[in-house]
């Protein structure tokens, strides 16, 4: 983000955008951690092969010292939540061992920032915590750490491609299985209510909206195989996330349903500038209505709208 001072909240979205990009061209998932409920205990995302990012970004420091002071206070705050919070990660670990901690920051102002990382690191491995590699490190690197990530966001945003999908009839819409027009009935009804008299014309446009959504990604695959590989894998990592959001998230099911599609549409314009903004509304209203029928995305029940 040259020339910009970002916010902590830009900072993070920036990153974690880079983050799902470069995990998905090595073959690995990004998952962020909610920091909704508890805070993120020291981790902003992880990556399915062992990396972990938190980000740091202030603003309104006064000197170069006062910011190496910053960073290395993170640093001293946030790796020993590793150890702090042993069972949470334990739980978070469990096919793999967190290998690498990375703190991303705009700028690394002083090598001292770096020492106070792999000093930490060094007590982390002390510990032999079961989620921890022995050869575990910690690493202080500014958004160039994702350069390949960087130019791929760059090129996909150069030339949008807008992808129709073919018109659904009656047909198709007859042809979806039982059980995923019953998810999608359900879940409807705890969000529009039990008395919604348009549940039945909701439910309609919500299977639409999915069989829109599947057709794009067909037409994507034979035109852009690439592409839609990439595209497979961030959506696979946004399911893992709206599932384990499901589990904690007691956001009454209208708002919540409102925030998931919004967050997810805003992470596929950031993302895959590559789509234009019509393909991209059809993936982001056909992926919501997946996760309805196909239960990633549950509503915890009792959640009630203001």
């Amino acid at each position: 983000m040259p020339g910009q001072s970002p916010t902590g909240e830009e900072w993070q979205d920036h990153i974690a955008s880079l983050c799902r990009i470069e995990c998905g061209l090595r073959g690995e998932t990004y998952q962020p951690i909610p920091d909704k409920v508890h805070g993120d205990n020291g981790l902003e995302g992880i990556s399915t092969d062992g990396d972990g990012y938190q980000c740091f970004a202030d603003q309104d420091s006064l000197s170069t010292a006062d910011r190496v002071k910053k960073q290395k206070a993170k640093i001293r705050t946030d790796i020993p939540k590793l150890k702090k919070y042993e069972t949470y990660w334990s739980t978070i670990f469990v096919m793999t061992k967190l290998k690498k901690w990375f703190l991303v920051t705009p700028d690394v102002p002083d090598k001292a920032v770096i020492a106070c990382a792999r000093k930490y690191a060094k007590q982390i491995r002390k510990l032999n915590l079961p989620f921890v590699d022995p050869a575990f490190e910690a690493f202080v690197v500014t958004d160039s750490h994702f350069q390949q990530a960087k130019d791929m966001r760059a090129k996909m945003a150069a030339t949008p491609l807008d992808i129709r999908p073919d018109s659904v009839g009656q047909t198709e819409l007859d042809g979806l299985r039982s059980e995923f027009v019953a998810n999608t009935e359900r879940k409807l009804r705890q969000v529009r209510g039990q008395a919604g008299s348009d549940i039945q014309s909701r439910m309609d446009d919500y299977l639409k909206w999915y069989l829109e959504h599947e057709n794009v990604l067909a037409k994507l695959l034979v035109q852009d195989p690439e592409l839609f590989e990439r595209l497979k894998n961030f959506c696979a990592q946004q399911e893992e996330t709206v599932k384990f959001d499901s589990s904690i998230d007691d956001a009454a099911p209208k708002s919540r349903l409102k925030s998931v599609h919004k967050s997810l549409l805003d992470d596929l314009d950031r993302d895959f500038r590559a789509l234009g903004k019509a393909t991209l509304a059809i993936l982001a209203r056909g992926s919501v209505a997946s996760w309805l029928g196909n239960c990633p995305l549950e509503f915890i029940t009792g959640a009630d709208d203001d």
